[in-house]
């Protein structure tokens, strides 16, 4: 299983796992509080 603190691999993210969870999150909760609804997009995550 890879992720934060995981071995290195093509999922490999380097960094203190618990401050890039809340910098990442960060971004995402300003991205989702700004775009507006004719800017979202469906991802298909298969």
């Amino acid at each position: 299983m890879e992720g934060f603190s995981a071995t290195a691999g093509p999922g490999y993210m380097s960094g203190n796992g618990l401050l890039q969870a809340f910098v990442f999150g960060r971004l995402a909760g300003k991205e989702a509080a700004t775009t507006t609804r004719a800017e979202a997009k469906i991802v298909n995550l298969k």
